[in-house]
């Protein structure tokens, strides 16, 4: 009776530092009648015991930690421990071994009081042991208990009983007590390794939907053969959001989202999940900067025929001023040679009369010449100048032609009292 006291005091003062969701009661931590035959060999309480020492210690199932001193030293100035050393010595009195189990104790419930249960912890790949933990931050803490429940069982297992039956039995339950937070710390850590292999499968499968995604956007990509820039933009970034831009724009913005999502989607440290990852990256990356190169283009493009409406509108301006030039300094002559059988205002002889006259005439087609070959690149403006500009060229050419009309006729009345053949 006076042992089951002892085991359900120990559990009681302990049973409350468990993991979240764990369903074992007080039994799991207290000690039946005979706990070395109901207790089989534990695992080894931690993935990063080092194996090669085990045969140093003589618990069975329990490998030992590296920084755990292989003569570890208990004590504690509340409760006055002796050290581990002096169990050893040769006449050690019960009530030393009692100090010792209270120092066990006491530093056990501080222990297990510092325990905080993670809710993921990272975990290496590639390996037949999950209880093998890397030494990262988020595992620091959590390996740091371990590795103190680990040297507690040490220092335990270091307290003789004398064959003390109060003393074995406060013994046997501290044992059970610790085997059973290591036994809960590695359940928490194989049930957030099983967390961890889905939360694996789910971000492969998330990549796996990016990639097919990306690909068939890629295939259904066009590239336009020119894009609505600013007339006074600076950068090829900057394009009107109209329908000629617009489906430039919505292929921008889908792999915008797709790199997005990829940047959410995390590897834990899978070294497939991180290759798969990056060719990912790297092929949003080369689409985006196919897409930069026809938008760079494109505005190399845009730039060249602004200047060409630049110089176009140049060339107009220098037409027209040249045109009311020449339309201020035209001479009308009075009468023009015309060969006394000519049949059409537009036969005339070219004579020092006539030069003047012909000269004004070439000059104005010249222009119209010049005017034909400029092009108005689609630019409104410069469309509507461009018929400006025309028509008065087109203007001047008609008040010559009526008045090389009116000469003509003048002319053929002097010679034929009726004009004949002339329309």
């Amino acid at each position: 009776m006076m042992a089951e006291s002892i085991r359900l005091q120990i559990a009681i003062m302990l049973s409350n530092q468990r993991p979240p969701g764990y369903e074992s009661t007080a039994q799991d931590i207290t000690c039946p009648p005979s706990y070395a035959e109901s207790v089989g060999p534990l695992d080894s309480p931690a993935g990063f015991i080092d194996h090669t020492d085990s045969e140093q210690h003589p618990l069975q199932g329990v490998k030992y930690i590296p920084n755990i001193p292989s003569t570890p030293v208990m004590g504690h100035c509340e409760t006055k421990t002796v050290n581990t050393l002096s169990l050893y010595t040769g006449n050690i009195s019960i009530t030393a071994s009692f100090k010792a189990l209270d120092g066990v104790l006491h530093d056990l419930h501080t222990c297990v009081k510092g325990i905080i249960w993670p809710s993921e912890l990272d975990f290496p790949m590639n390996t037949d042991n999950v209880l093998i933990l890397p030494d990262t931050k988020k595992n620091k803490p959590f390996i740091k208990r371990l590795r103190k429940l680990n040297g507690l069982w040490w220092r335990l297992d270091a307290i003789p009983t004398h064959n003390n039956e109060q003393l074995k039995a406060k013994h046997g339950a501290t044992d059970i007590v610790i085997r059973g937070y290591i036994r809960m710390m590695n359940d928490h850590i194989l049930d957030l390794h099983a967390k961890f292999v889905e939360t694996v499968k789910a971000a492969g499968a998330a990549l796996d939907n990016v990639y097919s995604v990306l690909t068939s956007c890629i295939k259904k990509f066009k590239y336009p053969s020119e894009l609505d820039f600013p007339a006074n933009a600076e950068s090829p970034l900057l394009f009107i959001d109209n329908g000629k831009s617009q489906l430039f724009i919505d292929q921008l913005c889908t792999l915008d989202k797709l790199r997005t999502m990829l940047a959410r989607i995390r590897t834990h440290g899978n070294e497939q999940l991180e290759n798969k990852h990056r060719t990912i990256s790297v092929a949003i990356g080369q689409e985006f900067q196919r897409m930069k190169d026809h938008q760079l283009k494109l505005w190399e493009k845009f730039e060249e025929a602004k200047q060409s409406i630049n110089a176009a509108k140049v060339a107009l301006d220098v037409i027209y001023g040249s045109l009311d030039n020449y339309v201020k300094k035209f001479r009308y002559p009075s009468e023009l040679d015309f060969p006394a059988n000519a049949t059409s205002p537009m036969i005339f002889i070219s004579n020092e009369k006539s030069k003047p006259f012909i000269d004004q005439l070439f000059e104005l087609n010249n222009l119209r010449t010049i005017l034909a070959a400029i092009p108005t690149h689609g630019d409104k403006q410069l469309k509507k100048r461009h018929e400006h500009v025309n028509a008065a060229v087109g203007e001047a050419l008609r008040r010559m032609g009526e008045h090389q009309l009116k000469l003509y006729v003048k002319h053929t009345k002097s010679y034929q009292p009726q004009l004949t053949g002339w329309v």
